[in-house]
């Protein structure tokens, strides 16, 4: 009878990990880029980095590419995908490369390292899986503060992942193709830092 539990377990364990593994293979990413290229040639777009789409766009590429990927997809609203795109967490590495970013330091010394970690700390809020934009923009709305008389402004445009929910609160309406990646992949697999 044990033995039968043991293996029950491990078989509810395996099938919860293969259904939310946060890392996509080579396959789901060339699946992923083809879906959104033939979406974007479809409308005309040419292979350059730069065309855009609104979030209808992105949608329907969410759409094509969960149909190529043999995934479950249920219709979403464009509230809920900008929802996805709000809930993008940033770890206390990424954090010190933004800082380095708006500083422009290459290196961070060690009292500014304490000073980040003493901060994401403080706006993780315990969480395991890091700190949200609110949190990310109040960290850096800190830092400078004490080493810049007149404070530098971080260019959240210049990031992908700071991009997104950067766009989504400011209401922009088009989206350029690495941060589509940036919104297809956190909606496939979430928690996923390989776009």
């Amino acid at each position: 009878m044990y033995l039968k539990i043991v293996i029950l377990f491990f078989c509810v364990e395996l099938y919860f990990l293969q259904c939310h593994c946060d890392e996509p293979t080579k396959d789901q990413k060339d699946i992923i880029n083809s879906s959104l290229w033939g979406y974007g040639r479809s409308k005309g777009y040419r292979d350059d980095d730069w065309w855009s789409l609104d979030l209808q766009g992105v949608k329907d590429v969410i759409e094509i590419a969960a149909g190529k990927l043999n995934k479950p997809y249920e219709p979403i609203s464009l509230e809920d995908l900008k929802e996805i795109g709000l809930r993008l967490r940033y770890s206390a590495e990424e954090c010190k490369s933004y800082v380095k970013a708006l500083l422009k330091f290459k290196y961070l010394n060690h009292e500014m390292e304490r000073l980040i970690d003493d901060l994401y700390n403080e706006y993780s809020c315990d969480q395991q899986d890091g700190i949200s934009f609110d949190g990310l923009k109040a960290l850096l709305g800190r830092i400078p503060a004490g080493y810049n008389r007149n404070p530098p402004k971080f260019s959240y445009l210049e990031d992908k992942r700071t991009a997104v929910p950067y766009k989504l609160s400011k209401d922009f309406k088009y989206w350029y193709r690495n941060e589509i990646f940036c919104i297809i992949f956190e909606f496939f697999f979430p928690g996923s830092r390989v776009y």
